[in-house]
């Protein structure tokens, strides 16, 4: 599976002058993705798939994303969300008794849809929150009474995938005043012209990771199916943020890969002035830093370390996204002011570390939990 990705890796880093330019997803590339196995990464080995456990097969991912993003950033982001979501159910530890029929049973479909070739991905995130997806105003209104039927109804944005993906997962709040809780949308066959309670109300037009297709969303009436497991966001939470933040750090790392690679090319045999020699230098440690905290990052997922693996990835893709964007800003410096070109790759590869810094969770979330949870280990 891995030696799949890397030839389409391969044959995407080939197109690399086109996709940069790109602002829109193309679907065959999760159809090609899907090919090769991707998809099943995240699947049980009980159910069909590769899935041993976070330890065993999270760096696996890790790898696989990596690859990934060595020949197209903005797919491998938005593919990177489909085993962060499907880890809510594979990486789940048992449930309670009274509810693990309907569990497994929601486990069984979730599952069976990823063997099939669907995506998943999220649209939690909502203007106001500040990033934290548990502060929603989105209203969950039952149907007809329903504890299994709710239509969701409110505001959403950077919905990664929006339009290529099969299914999303989003949070929302009861109407009962209950806590607010995981759903998921049925996007197969899904209107986004609301005509069917979902509408794009603007297009996403980041300058970063800017063919990610991270649109902003109204919900007013379109059905979202709870998480068969309620209130357990405490449970599984942990362990789907340790997975998607590693992930990030290796869209992070693929993309000063790249920069360097090309950087390292065009300064070849070029006398350098001290002001670019010493910009270069210190671009040459930025990465080499960047490069030792993903293999950190490696290692904390294979279950290498004392510290709380959450935290260790919330320490390694803030550390990461900051050092990238300060190694970014010093090889356009040493490159001189033609890297600043729309059709140069480093102006794109600048403003996507940019970007990457604020995804999930964005920079002032990421401190707020990163200073909590220093208060709270003293």
């Amino acid at each position: 599976m891995l030696a799949a990705i890397e030839a389409l890796a391969e044959r995407w880093a080939g197109q690399r002058e086109e996709r940069l330019q790109r602002t829109r997803l193309d679907a065959a590339d999760f159809a090609a993705l899907a090919e090769t196995g991707f998809l099943r990464l995240v699947v049980p080995e009980a159910d069909g798939g590769f899935w041993r456990s976070l330890n065993e097969t999270g760096p696996v991912i890790i790898d696989a994303i990596y690859r990934l993003a060595r020949g197209d950033h903005s797919v491998a982001l938005v593919a990177s969300m489909h085993p962060t979501v499907v880890a809510l159910w594979t990486a789940a530890p048992p449930a309670p008794a009274e509810i693990t029929d309907a569990f497994d049973a929601q486990c069984s479909a979730v599952f069976q849809s990823a063997l099939d070739g669907h995506f998943w991905g999220t649209i939690a995130s909502e203007p106001g929150s500040g990033g934290d997806v548990m502060r929603t105003k989105t209203i969950a209104r039952a149907v007809d009474g329903s504890t299994s039927r709710f239509t969701m109804h409110g505001a959403k944005h950077f919905g990664s995938g929006s339009e290529i993906v099969s299914y999303m997962i989003t949070t929302a709040k009861p109407e009962d005043n209950e806590p607010p809780g995981i759903f998921f949308l049925d996007l197969r066959d899904q209107p986004w012209d609301g005509t069917a309670g979902l509408n794009i109300t603007r297009e996403w037009d980041g300058v970063g990771m800017k063919a990610t297709q991270s649109h902003a969303v109204m919900l007013d009436g379109v059905e979202g199916i709870p998480f068969a497991w309620p209130g357990a966001f405490e449970h599984v939470g942990p362990p789907v943020a340790t997975l998607g933040l590693a992930l990030f750090c290796s869209v992070v790392l693929a993309v000063v890969d790249a920069a360097m690679a090309e950087a390292t090319n065009r300064l070849s045999g070029k006398s350098l002035r001290p002001y670019e020699d010493v910009a270069w230098a210190e671009a040459e440690v930025g990465h080499w830093m960047i490069t030792q905290a993903h293999r950190g990052v490696r290692n904390v997922i294979a279950g290498n370390g004392d510290e709380d693996p959450a935290l260790a990835m919330a320490k390694a893709k803030t550390g990461m996204a900051t050092m990238a964007e300060s190694t970014l800003t010093l090889v356009c410096r040493a490159v001189g002011g033609s890297a600043f070109s729309a059709s140069s790759p480093f102006a794109s590869w600048h403003q996507d570390v940019r970007a990457l810094g604020f995804l999930r969770p964005p920079w002032g979330l990421a401190f707020d939990q990163l200073i909590e949870a220093r208060q709270t280990n003293g």
